[in-house]
């Protein structure tokens, strides 16, 4: 069985039926069609039923709707709606006032099964809410395929979100915690403590990746 990802291309340029290739960049097609693509054939299409012809047409007999689940033009078999066990459904209310698409109760009505991942509580309600419904519930976790190194990396990127947050929340009668902690740190706190405490985090990840090199860090936790 050969399978094939279909996607709108959010994101992308392209407004015509398109078969992802690896010329394509995130620009045309959208960034998660390139990591789709991957795995299996991809197609991003702003018509939905275009784009599972054109994946016919490429040898698809299975096809996988990505952020698909309010699609009305083509009739699915089978329904999963994935779920953040860490952010769960937010308040519960509908776009614009909240993070959900749909009633929860229709959604409800027309997914298959969920699969929650994480191990967080926040979507503990709707999945107890699914399983008296009699609806299958699946568990996932996320583990790392990156190196350490480079997945300190990423993390330091991506820590750059809440830079932001702190400093442009920030008003003349309102702190953020973060802004007011390195306010007090830069002229409160003796220099010696903050260098001490840059020199010991530094010797900490050097001796991580030291080990990691050197024996692996699956060694020490046992797996």
């Amino acid at each position: 069985m050969k399978s094939g990802f279909l996607s709108r291309g959010y994101g992308g340029t392209l407004d015509v039926s398109t078969l992802v290739e690896p010329h394509h960049r995130a620009k045309d097609v959208g960034d998660e069609p390139l990591l789709l693509d991957r795995y299996a054939i991809t197609v991003v299409s702003r018509r939905r039923v275009d784009g599972a012809h054109r994946l016919v047409d490429a040898g698809a007999d299975l096809i996988i709707m990505y952020d698909g689940f309010q699609s009305a033009r083509l009739t699915v078999d089978y329904t999963l709606v994935v779920i953040d066990s860490v952010r769960g459904i937010g308040n519960g209310f509908i776009i614009p006032a909240g993070p959900v698409r749909a009633p929860i109760s229709e959604q409800m009505r027309q997914l298959s099964a969920i699969l929650k991942v994480g191990d967080g509580t926040a979507a503990d309600e709707l999945v107890r809410t699914a399983a008296r419904a009699g609806k299958t519930i699946y568990v996932a976790g996320i583990q790392p395929t990156m190196g350490l190194v480079s997945g300190g990396i990423f993390a330091f990127i991506t820590s750059f979100i809440n830079v932001e947050l702190s400093i442009f929340n920030t008003t003349s009668t309102l702190n953020t915690i973060p802004v007011q902690l390195f306010n007090y740190v830069q002229y409160s706190v003796d220099p010696s403590i903050a260098a001490v405490s840059s020199l010991t985090i530094l010797a900490a990840a050097i001796a991580i990746i030291l080990i990691d090199w050197l024996i692996g860090l699956d060694f020490l936790s046992g797996s």
